[in-house]
């Protein structure tokens, strides 16, 4: 920043801000926002220009895992179930899921911190992603208190592990994650959740490992990437409770290229936040996102801790979705930032919360334009700026408040005035090994289009499997029909959609185009951009009788609102079809549905795999 910029410090009450995180010595506020005293405590430049020295430093100076043997204290409780014990400042790293409740002191994971509970919470850490640690952060409560839980957990004589952190750890299984593994395609068989067979360690946790079905992360024995809270994160936080003082609403937008740690980081910030109240998420990438299936941009309702990657992600108190139907926002570009503006009014009703909004990691060309007119309409409080040490992988400039505000390089190319706070922060986790962002580790890192299998796949499975859904009917005459990503004749619009997933809504219908023939469908002349209401997958079409078959678990009253059903470029994993040939995709109507209703619920047929 400039040295003739005013410069003015600003007053940080003890209000919870925790060691490590930012001071009042460590910033102050300028016409930019909150600025760095030092120029080095958090706004740091790109990591891609550090000169060879100081690379080799920090590859010095990174931090050492222990051997979970090291420092983990254990007793086996029943099938299920493990006592486990550390102490304050140890960590260990696992792949797999479990749940925990904590019994003495205080533990964190993913910058969310757990304290003596009665509900367990569920952690999920799979292959493929950055391994989540349980970490000890506070010394334990009473003794009393302390008796009075191992006395309702029935343990006895506990005072053998001379821990300061005690917690219960059970196994975890739903049964989504076994949808999942089972529908999974064999080349992309991936072993998510379970203990790994192939790197057994014969020590004295390995009866841990097998009552949990995990794997515990064991430094000499395997390489992968591990989840890491970057050094200079809690300035965000700070940021967001001094707008919060201010009586404003506190808006926080994360940019940077794919694979810096955008999501990693949200889901950190979110858990702090989450603590002190419920949470605005909106999320921007329709490729890779958070919650949901892939395709849609959206805004959620947040009030739990998010502890594991999208797809393990509970439901959200409630989420508004709108279609994009695509994965490359440059196939229309103009459509996207109606979908945002579109969003941002859904927000307007919530000012008082605070907001995240996630974007797509696409740093160069049109995606750099595109972020900057997002920037303009979301009008942050802060911007969060996340850097790789490759340097394809960043923005070409600083996403300062004076340049987006000035700047000619947007796709609407209409200058707006902003005033915002800028972090620059580096990406992490990332390996100083790593040749580039894409570096596969000993567990391996599934590719972007097996990630979107994943994440579709674990979304019928909460539904408990798309066979369970049930199957509706529509007629022709009812019904608009549009694909969003494509240009597809009117005659073929059907056959585009059909075993799809797709989107159900409803359009004003002066933007419907009424067919020539009365039992035919309607179209549209552009793609709606409405809220959606809800998921569906076109199960079958009889051409005969002029019926759409549709699964969706839409409650019957919203459904009947519904006119329109669109498509996209997301597909069903294959595996989710059959390998047996059915007679006739088709199915009767059930009887006994009031006919005067246009949608008809029917009975589930075999056209997808149990």
């Amino acid at each position: 920043m400039s040295s003739s910029r005013q410069k003015r410090k600003v007053a940080v009450e003890d209000n919870g801000i925790k060691d490590g995180e930012a001071r009042e010595e460590d910033f102050y506020i300028s016409e930019d926002g909150i600025g760095d005293v030092s120029t080095t405590s958090f706004a740091l430049t790109d990591p891609s220009d550090m000169e060879e020295g100081q690379e080799k430093e920090e590859e010095e100076e990174e931090e050492v895992v222990l051997n979970p043997s090291d420092i983990l204290e254990h007793r086996m409780l029943d099938q299920d179930r493990v006592l486990l014990g550390f102490k304050v400042g140890a960590e260990f790293f696992f792949k797999g899921s479990m749940q925990i409740k904590v019994l003495k002191g205080v533990v964190s994971v993913q910058g969310y911190e757990l304290e003596p509970r009665d509900e367990y919470t569920s952690i999920y850490s799979p292959r493929g992603y950055s391994l989540l640690s349980i970490s000890g952060t506070k010394e334990g409560n009473s003794d009393a208190e302390l008796e009075d839980r191992l006395a309702s957990e029935r343990i006895i004589n506990a005072s053998t592990l001379n821990s300061s952190i005690l917690f219960i750890a059970k196994k975890l299984t739903e049964p989504w994650m076994e949808y999942l593994k089972k529908n999974l395609k064999k080349a992309e068989k991936i072993n998510l959740f379970g203990r790994d067979l192939s790197s057994q360690d014969v020590d004295e946790l390995q009866d841990v490992e097998k009552c949990l079905d995990i794997t515990l992360f064991r430094p000499d024995r395997v390489s992968t990437k591990l989840w890491k809270q970057g050094e200079e994160w809690g300035v965000s936080h700070t940021s967001m409770q001094l707008v919060r003082r201010e009586g404003e609403q506190p808006r926080l937008l994360v940019a940077g290229g794919k694979g810096v740690g955008k999501s990693s980081f949200l889901r950190w910030l979110t858990n702090r936040l989450v603590k002190e109240g419920k949470v605005l998420y909106l999320d921007l990438d329709p490729g890779q996102r958070e919650f949901g299936l892939p395709g849609y941009l959206s805004l959620s309702l947040i009030s739990h801790p998010l502890l594991g990657p999208s797809f393990c992600q509970p439901e959200t108190e409630w989420t508004k979705s709108i279609y994009f139907g695509d994965i490359n926002v440059s196939n229309n570009p103009g459509r996207y930032i109606h979908c945002v503006k579109k969003l941002l009014k859904f927000a307007e009703e919530y000012g008082s919360l605070p907001l995240l909004a996630n974007t797509m990691g696409w740093a160069q060309g049109l995606g750099c334009l595109l972020t900057t007119d997002v920037i303009r309409l979301i009008r942050p409080s802060t911007v969060v700026q996340l850097y790789s040490r490759f340097s394809k992988k960043n923005f070409s400039c600083s996403l300062s408040s004076d340049y987006v505000s000035e700047t000619n390089s947007s796709w609407s190319k209409i200058p707006k005035p902003l005033r915002y706070s800028l972090l620059e922060f580096s990406a992490v986790p990332e390996s100083r090994s790593a040749k580039d962002m894409r570096s596969r580790d000993s567990w391996g890192i599934p590719e972007p289009g097996v990630l979107r299998d994943i994440q579709t796949l674990s979304w019928f499975g909460r539904r408990g499997g798309i066979t369970s859904i049930p199957v509706h009917s529509i007629h022709f005459s009812q019904v608009c029909l549009n694909v969003a990503h494509a240009r597809v004749p009117n005659n073929g619009l059907l056959a585009a959609l059909l075993l799809k997933p797709v989107d159900l809504c409803r359009v004003d219908e002066e933007k419907i185009m009424r067919p020539k023939h009365s039992d035919d469908y309607s179209v549209l002349n552009n793609s709606p951009v409405v809220e959606s209401l809800g998921v569906g997958v076109v199960r079958g079409v009889d051409e005969e009788k002029r019926l759409i078959f549709v699964s969706t678990d839409i409650g019957e009253a919203h459904l009947q609102t519904v006119n329109c059903i669109v498509g996209g470029c997301l597909t069903l994993p294959g595996a989710l079809f059959s390998q047996q040939k059915v007679p006739s995709p088709y199915i009767c109507e059930e009887p006994g549905n009031p006919l005067s209703l246009p949608w008809q619920r029917n009975h589930r047929y075999g056209q997808f795999s149990q």
